[in-house]
Order: structure tokens, then sequence, then C-alpha cells
């Protein structure tokens, strides 16, 4: 064990020094005896000091955590006095370190390493060796150097010329000092020389030292505590930001920051770069904040985000949420005209496309009638009113004006037939283009195709020619006894009225007395003149069966006898106004000579039955008063032939009806011969 070190317990510390080398490489506790007192350890990493009997060793004053100390590291590190590296403190390695140029001290190195120290002690040796100690006798006769160090005035009190100061001043001026002290902590003050040539030799401190109070020349505040940082030493020191590269400008070159330049001109200038948070400012920022969402639309320093949820500048929809219009993922429609695909999926340009499928499809149902197209092109196309094209179940269209398909108005339907009525009628009342015109065949109207007598009609223009009730267009050719003139032509009117020589007007003989020549059929004679003798009046014996035919036809009469000229007349009540007389043996005595019939006048009866026999060599013709025929017969036969209108009546006789509803009267009878 080293002298000066304790051994603690069984514990020992254990320093090895490797000399030379500054170094302290280790320093354990001994675990157990002495044996393990050589053995090295590298555990821990020493402070740099190397402890000494003084410090280290004292009991109660070992280290707690001893640690391997690392001199030489250019660093006075604590426990150590020294550092060879150090520049502020460097460790003196020989006796000539130590010397302070006094020839009264001695210098001694004392310690090694990093606790390499010097010491001075009084020289109070005689001899010549430059020093006269205090106290020390001069010798008057030999001045030092050459006898002793001692000159011969030391010491008398006063300061000789050749003295720096006298041992025999006490206090005050030209007193020797025994210590030296300087007011400048950047200086050194040492006593040096001894006897009357001592004196304070200052030295100005070059190395800076920490905590000494000196800051050296040339050294700065990180090299010595002692030194106030100075601005533009080109060294940065504490409390400065910079030294010699400080910012006279700043730029970040982010747009989003404003760019400050702090304490400008000194050591503490610095560039502080603050976010930009305003937003809207058109300053090449978009900005970020935790309180307003940015986009392009309140900052035109944004640019558009897909997906923020704003529809910004170039998007048409934004997938983001609270979008206002979000993008499709999927395209439906229920419009069979068109087809809809999803373009830019996934994207804020996101958008059905629709392709219009606008091409008739004819017959073939597909769902869709496309522009333009009508029932017409397209069996998907509805009818519409007012395309200008008749569709189907539409029978015009109110958008054509005129020409074929153009919706008939009331004037339109006008088909210049007297016997219609024409209008305007709907198909479907609430479609206007199912208009057509509709014809009501009035009745009582020419032109109908009936013979309406109870209108006044003769015919009816409506019948074709050769028909029954065929109006006539043209007379029969004249006669020699009568002239046809066609009259009312073209209307239901339409009659041929003759003409002929008058042989006499009947009624001028037998008054208002209707006379018949009736042929008889089934069990009555062939005409009434075998009814009486002819001569004196008196009736045969079936005038009863006379009766009973003409009452057959709704005439009731009775007989009333022959007449003075031997004919047999019947004669009926008043309210039938019936009258009859009949010729009995031969014409001669009923007519003017060469004249031969009868006389009927109607008084209320509206039909008769008309027979009248003729020669046969005589033509024969029957007129109305107003000279129409009503029949005629023309010469030619064998024997007798009668004048006949026939009718369906079962007896084949002559029916004759008065057109207007009026009695007729005054009948003409002619005869004329060929």
């Amino acid at each position: 064990m080293r002298p000066g070190f304790k051994r603690n317990g069984t514990a020992t510390w254990i320093c090895i020094v490797l000399c030379g080398l500054g170094f302290v490489m280790g320093c354990n506790q001994d675990t157990g005896d002495s044996k393990s007192d050589s053995t090295p350890s590298t555990s821990g990493q020493g402070n740099g000091a190397l402890d000494t009997p003084d410090t280290a060793a004292s009991p109660g004053n070992e280290p707690e955590n001893p640690t391997l100390w690392l001199c030489g590291n250019g660093v006075v590190d604590q426990g150590e006095l020294c550092d060879p590296g150090a520049p502020q403190k460097p460790c003196p390695v020989n006796v000539l370190a130590c010397n302070d140029f006094n020839p009264c001290t001695n210098d001694i190195l004392l310690g090694t390493g990093c606790q390499a120290r010097c010491s001075h002690t009084p020289n109070n040796s005689s001899g010549l060796d430059g020093c006269c100690p205090a106290g020390a006798p001069a010798d008057p006769d030999c001045p030092p150097p050459e006898c002793t160090d001692c000159g011969p005035t030391c010491g008398n009190g006063v300061v000789n010329s050749d003295e720096l100061c006298d041992v025999g001043i006490v206090d005050g001026l030209g007193a020797c000092p025994n210590t030296c002290v300087t007011i400048d902590p950047c200086t050194t003050a040492t006593l040096v020389g001894n006897g009357c040539q001592v004196e304070c030799v200052l030295s100005v401190i070059t190395t800076p030292i920490h905590s000494d109070n000196c800051c050296p020349s040339g050294a700065n505040a990180n090299e010595d505590s002692d030194c106030t940082p100075v601005c533009e030493n080109g060294v940065l020191e504490a409390g400065e930001l910079c030294d010699g590269d400080c910012p006279d400008t700043c730029d970040d070159g982010d747009a989003c920051t404003t760019d400050i330049l702090n304490n400008p001109k000194t050591c503490l200038a610095a560039c502080s770069f603050v976010p930009i948070v305003t937003v809207g400012l058109a300053d090449g920022c978009c900005p970020q904040t935790a309180t307003t969402a940015v986009n392009s639309l309140n900052d035109p320093d944004c640019p558009a985000v897909c997906g923020n949820g704003v529809l910004e500048d170039q998007e048409t929809c934004d997938f983001g949420p609270g979008s206002p219009k979000p993008c499709p993922t999927t395209c439906a429609t229920n419009d069979p005209c068109v087809s809809v695909t999803l373009q830019n999926a996934g994207t804020c340009t996101a958008a059905c496309v629709v392709t219009q499928n606008w091409t008739s499809s004819g017959s073939k149902a597909d769902g869709c009638c496309p522009p333009g197209a009508t029932t017409k092109s397209d069996v998907d196309c509805a009818a519409v009113c007012g395309n200008g094209v008749v569709d189907s179940g539409e029978t015009c269209d109110t958008q054509i004006v005129s020409g074929p398909g153009a919706c008939p108005t009331q004037k339109g339907c006008a088909d210049l037939d007297p016997c219609t009525e024409e209008s305007v009628m709907f198909v479907s009342p609430a479609n206007l283009c199912t208009a057509q015109c509709s014809f009501t065949t009035l009745e009582n109207c020419c032109g109908n195709g009936k013979v309406e007598a109870g209108a006044g009609e003769l015919c009816d223009i409506a019948i074709g020619s050769g028909q029954s009730g065929a109006c006539p267009e043209e007379c029969p050719d004249a006669t020699a006894c009568s002239t046809a003139t066609l009259t009312g032509q073209g209307t239901c009117a339409a009659q041929c009225k003759t003409t002929a020589e008058k042989t006499g007007l009947v009624n001028e003989w037998y008054y208002t007395q209707l006379f018949y020549e009736l042929q008889v059929q089934a069990a009555h004679h062939a005409d009434f003149e075998t009814h009486g003798d002819g001569k004196t009046g008196v009736v045969a014996a079936e005038p009863v069966a006379v009766d009973e035919y003409l009452n057959t036809f709704g005439f009731t009469v009775e007989y009333v006898g022959g007449d003075p000229s031997g004919h047999i007349a019947w004669w009926g009540t008043e309210e039938t106004g019936f009258a009859l007389r009949v010729n009995c043996n031969n014409y001669a005595g009923c007519f003017p000579p060469g004249q031969h019939g009868i006389r009927i006048t109607f008084v209320k009866a509206p039909v008769v039955t008309l027979a009248m026999k003729f020669p046969a060599n005589t033509n024969a013709t029957l007129f109305d008063i107003q000279g129409d025929i009503i029949a005629q017969k023309s010469a030619g036969g064998k024997g007798d032939s009668f004048l006949a209108y026939v009718s369906d009546t079962p007896i084949g006789a002559v029916q004759i009806t008065d057109p207007g509803g009026e009695s007729m009267k005054d009948l003409w009878f002619s005869t004329c011969d060929d």
C-alpha cells in the first residue's frame, strides 16, 4: 500500500499511476485481501486527479464512487490541478517550469500528471546564490556579488541608487515589499529578489483561466469565464446568437411565414419566421389554421384539393365530408333514351356522362321515343297533339294549318248536301287532334233518298234514275194529244206537266158529284149498267153488293136510285162527301159527242179508286186542275180498254192521291184521236 493511503476495513483504494503519460488508469476498491491490490479496474473513468495523502486518504474522505479519471483530455476536470492539454492551466513537466525567477526561493516540482504543481520555499541558505535573506548582515568591504549577496548599504534605511528598496525602512516609501498586490486582475505581481533588491514584478496574464477575474487579451468568453462576450470578435460566445455571420436579412423561402429580423446589427440578430394564419390575403400563402378550413374559395393562394368537402375550381364534385355535391360512384338512369357511364371515377371531376340514344327504332320496342320521332317512325312514341304529325289514334293535328291532316272546322265540314247537318265532333273529347266532321241526315229533306209527301215532295233527287220515286230529268216527247214540260228540275218537286187539248170541263154537267165506272170483281157484274134498266131508273136487285164494295174502301154510301137520264147514282153521307154517277148504256148519253168519260168530284175523301173504259182507238188522259197528267191511255188494242193507275189493291184498280193533301177537284178529261 502506498504511503498516505488508507484501507477501510478490508477495502483498499488502489491507484496505478502511469508515469510520463499523466494518466490515472484506474482506481478500484479492493474487495478482499491485499492479494488483489495490484489488479487494475476498467469499470470506471477517473476524474483526472491523483489523490494525495492530504486529500484522498484522509479518514472519512474516501470517494464513494471512484471512477477512472482521464488525465490529458485538455480539460482541467474536477479533482485535477492541471491538465497537459489545457491551454489555460497546463501541467509543469519539470522543475524549470517552476522557476519564479526569485533567487530567494527554492523552486520545487511536486506531484506528477494532472496532480503536478510548483512549490516555492524560502531560500535561507548562505553563500553566493544571489539571495540576501532578510536579516542577513552586510559586508561593507565587499559589495555583492563578489563577496556576499548582501551589499554594505542594504538595511541602512536609505534606498541607495543601486537598491530597489531598503530593508531598513519598515514601512512607507522605500520599504522593501514582502508581498505584492495588483489592482489589475490581468497582471500578476511577483515578489522578486532579496534584501534591498526586492521588487514586485508585474506579469501580464496571457493564458485564459476561468474564474480568476482576468480576461487576457485575445481571450473570449468561451475560453475564460471572466471574459465578457464581445460582438463581432468572430467567436460565438455565451449570450450571443451569432458573431461574424449574423443575418442582415431573413428569408426562409416559405410564403406562409412572415420573415422578421430581430436585433439587427447585433450578435443577438436572429431570424424568426411567424406562420401566417390570416386567410384570403393573396400573398402567395395558403395558410393552415386550427380554426378555419382554408381552401381555394376563401384564399386565392390555395390550390383546389380534391376530397376536402369543398367544390373548388376545376372540380365538378367533391367526395369529402360535407360536400355540397358529392362525387358519383355509380350511374343509373330511368330514361330509356340515354345510356349513362361513370367517367373519372375516384376524382373530383367524376361525372355521369349521358349519351343520347336518339335513333328511331321503328317497329322495334326499346322504350325510347327520341326527339323528333312520332308514332309513325317509332313504336315507343305516344301520340302528341300539336306536333304537326297525324299520330296513331289521331284524325288530324292542330299544328297542320291546311291540307291533309289539318283539323276540320265547322265551315270546312260543309258537304253541299242539303239533307245533312254538319258538325265537328271529337273521337276523344279531351284530345283536339281527334276532330272529324259529323253529318246528320235530316228528315223531310229533299235529297235524302225518300219521297216525303208530307214535305210536299213529288220525287227525291237522291233516288237513281229509273227507280221508283226518281225525279224526272226529261219528259216524254210531245204527242198529238199533249205536250209535256219539265218543271221544278233539280228539286224534289220536279214533274212533267203535259199541256193537252181540253175537250171539256166535266163539272159543267154534274155539279159536285163523284162518278166512277167500276169494274167489280168476283160475284159482281162487269159494270154497273146491269144494276138498272137504263130507262125507268129501276135498279136491279143487286145494288146492295155495290154498297158493300164501296164501303170496303171506307165510304159510307147508300143507293139513291136512278136519275131521269137513266144513270145510276150512289150518294154518300154529308160527312164523307162522296158522290158517284155512272153512265149505264152508252157514253153518248153522258158526254158530248166524241167524248167519253166520267167526272169525279172529291168533297172530303183523300183517296179514290178510278177506272175508266174507252174505245180501243181512243187516247185518254186524266188531268188535275193544274193540267198535270194523272193517268193516260194510248189508242190501240182490241175493244174497249180502261184508263187506270195501277195500285197494289187486290182488284188492280187505280189509286189516286192528292200530293198536296187537298181534295181533288175539277179533273180534266180529254180524248183525242191520233
